[in-house]
């Protein structure tokens, strides 16, 4: 992953990201979720995914924390996954994605065939996030692009597939 990184600039500008799925928890509706865990350089992040029929749904620690923080997932993705498919998520202002085409994607020497590429909007209030996924069937995320206004700030980030392990 690349980043230019404001709230610790002792660190490269590329830096790796490990991400482990540790396992499921039960969140405050007392349904399960998926524990992600993502170790930074500089410390860890948790995120919660739960599958609710065809929607896969991201939570962090903060809108996790009560009922009411559970109706705003911060990312939404709609399976099957088909060219033009489009939707809303349910953060203020504009939250929408689609995919806009399916391509293969080549990161160093490692060719994924057939990803899908999907773009999300978000504008929110002194924000502004363009982001945009490529998802490989069977094996999920292989490449993400951040680009996003936040407060003044801009933070664009890529982050590719380095390796993987399935289980």
């Amino acid at each position: 992953m690349t980043s230019q990184v404001r709230e610790h600039p002792s660190y490269p500008r590329r830096y790796s990201v490990k991400v482990i799925i540790t396992g499921t928890t039960k969140l405050v509706d007392g349904k399960d979720a998926t524990v992600w865990q993502y170790e930074y350089p500089w410390g860890s992040v948790i995120n919660y995914i739960r599958i609710v029929g065809d929607t896969i749904k991201e939570f962090d620690t903060v809108y996790s924390r009560d009922i009411r923080g559970l109706d705003f997932p911060r990312k939404i993705f709609i399976q099957p996954f088909n060219v033009n498919k489009r939707w809303d998520g349910k953060l203020l202002v504009i939250d929408s994605s689609r995919v806009i085409n399916q391509r293969n994607v080549i990161i160093g020497s490692q060719s994924f065939s057939d990803c899908f590429d999907i773009y999300h909007h978000y504008v929110g209030p002194n924000m502004d996030f363009n982001d945009q996924y490529w998802f490989k069937p069977n094996l999920g995320m292989v490449q993400i692009f951040y680009n996003h206004y936040n407060l003044g700030f801009f933070r664009i980030e890529l982050w590719q597939l380095k390796k993987y392990y399935i289980r």
